[in-house]
């Protein structure tokens, strides 16, 4: 039912790693090309931290403050992620790019939640999270403003992918290429994972688009 968080979990690392690290290592290092991160934050996870002195839980989105910044305090420990019981009807995609196949860092990368409407084909909601696009997590509110009650057009499409990039904050870097590289990469992959997000969407309510 989380198949986003499941393709980001695919990408940290190598598989020795995978076999021993968890999603919480990856959420605490909070590094802006967490793989982990963007499908939570677009899922609108939660996660509990305990201590002696008793619990807290927040979002996942709120944890993170910056890189390798977190709101954990001394003394607590990140126990559970708390993940929205999913229904018929939505669906959730991840999609990265990088310069190598493996043991590689994410060079840009997005995530998408998406819930289809009851009358089979508008979009109910949307929840789109940019991967190592901005020093903290982040969300597009203004795709979902613009998307929710819509059918999916290729207008849409590009609409949405033009508001991502807007969104986000990619800055230059000598190791990840130019700002502008990783907008263009950006528009293309989010454009790619909307129509994802929405055609496994569509087939968990029995549609084959």
């Amino acid at each position: 039912k989380f198949i986003a968080l499941s393709e980001g979990c695919s990408y940290v690392g190598s598989r020795q790693i995978r076999n021993l690290a968890t999603i919480g290592g990856n959420v605490c290092n909070a590094l802006p090309c967490a793989d982990s991160v963007p499908p939570m934050v677009a899922a609108g996870a939660e996660l509990i931290m305990k201590s002696a002195e008793g619990e807290r839980r927040m979002l996942v989105r709120d944890f993170i403050t910056g890189p390798h910044k977190t709101m954990i305090k001394p003394g607590e420990l990140v126990t559970e992620f708390i993940l929205p019981a999913k229904c018929s009807g939505n669906g959730s995609a991840y999609l990265v790019h990088t310069t190598r196949n493996a043991l590689d860092l994410t060079f840009v990368g997005v995530a998408v939640n998406l819930s289809i409407a009851s009358d089979g084909e508008s979009i109910d909601s949307i929840k789109i999270s940019p991967a190592n696009c901005s020093p903290s997590p982040l969300l597009i509110p203004e795709a979902e403003q613009a998307s929710v009650g819509s059918k999916l057009t290729d207008e849409l499409l590009d609409e949405i992918a033009e508001m991502t990039v807007r969104g986000s904050k990619v800055r230059d870097s000598a190791v990840r290429a130019t700002a502008n590289y990783r907008k263009e990469v950006l528009r293309v992959l989010t454009r790619r994972c909307v129509k994802l997000a929405y055609q496994r969407a569509a087939s968990s309510m029995g549609r084959d688009d």
